[in-house]
């Protein structure tokens, strides 16, 4: 355990991996594993600016108490002089997070996440923010899966046309979230109870891996040319809307678990549609290949005016 009085600060080193136990400092913190990962068995409270430095390439900064307050600016850093790689991150605050360039600092909420490329995570990524928001003012690059978590009433918005997710986005909880990719992006499991905006900018399809519970409006854009094909038995409790950012889309797959409604929409391949319940349209429907409309109640309709 780490204690200081008043404003003092506290510097630790290990040769090796670093598990911090509850600490309080009333300065800044500066921990360092030389060869071994960072970690956290109990609440950290930081009044200063927190920095975290991981010696080793493809080492992992595990800070994921519940309970963790810092009221500064927190800096990962791969190698000393932020020159490595990580492998996984996690990230756990009592107040908002925002993802920050390396040289903007001291301001309460920012995680500057400092290797050979800032913004960058070799492994998995995961950051919670207990009653604040989740945002970004750099793109960020995550090799494994991303999974972000807020409180129901706050927002997630992740929109940097920059940022690359190669593995999938998954909300365990958010109010409103806006997710945007450079290429293709692949949807974990989540729960929103607010609305649900989804970007791949070019190249690039959208896809799911886990089932979606939205509550809002959800709105999913890609290029002409793209697909969005979302084949989980998801949950979606407003309009779903499919937009293409230029041209016209190729595909579209949906799978509610209850009714479904159609918004205007025109593919130039195939349309697939699975509801746990009537399936209708509200404005005009255009498909260029196949259509495939299956209700999987007994008593479900398929009623579809405006093709």
């Amino acid at each position: 355990a780490l204690t200081t009085d008043g404003g003092g600060a506290a510097t630790v080193v290990n040769a090796s991996g670093l598990k911090l136990t509850t600490s309080t400092v009333g300065g800044a913190l500066s921990a360092t594993a030389t060869t071994g990962n960072i970690s956290n068995s109990g609440a950290l409270t930081i009044a200063g600016t927190a920095t975290f430095i991981t010696g080793a390439a493809g080492s992992n900064i595990i800070l994921d108490h519940a309970s963790n307050a810092f009221s500064d600016s927190v800096t990962l850093k791969a190698g000393s002089l932020g020159n490595r790689t990580f492998d996984d991150i996690t990230f756990v605050d009592s107040g908002a997070v925002t993802f920050q360039t390396s040289v903007d600092t001291d301001a309460d909420g920012e995680l500057l996440i400092d290797g050979s490329t800032d913004g960058a995570v070799g492994g998995d990524l995961s950051v919670r923010s207990i009653n604040g928001n989740i945002t970004q003012n750099i793109a960020l690059t995550v090799t494994g899966t991303t999974t972000l978590q807020v409180d129901p009433s706050k927002n997630i918005t992740l929109d940097n046309v920059f940022n690359n997710f190669q593995g999938a986005v998954g909300i365990t909880r958010g109010n409103n979230v806006a997710l945007v990719d450079a290429g293709a992006i692949v949807l974990g499991a989540s729960i929103v109870s607010g609305t649900y905006g989804v970007t791949a900018t070019s190249g690039g399809d959208i896809t799911d891996t886990g089932v979606l519970a939205i509550t809002g409006a959800s709105t999913f854009t890609v290029a002409g040319g793209q697909s969005i094909l979302l084949d989980e038995s998801s949950t979606y409790s407003s309009t779903v809307t499919f937009v293409p950012s230029s041209g016209t889309i190729a595909a579209v797959t949906i799978n509610d678990s209850d009714e479904f409604e159609l918004q205007a929409l025109t593919v130039t391949g195939d349309l697939t549609v699975t509801a746990g319940d009537d399936i209708t349209d509200s404005d005009t429907v255009t498909v260029g290949g196949d259509l495939s409309a299956t209700t999987d109640a007994s008593s479900g309709a398929i009623n579809l005016g405006t093709l």
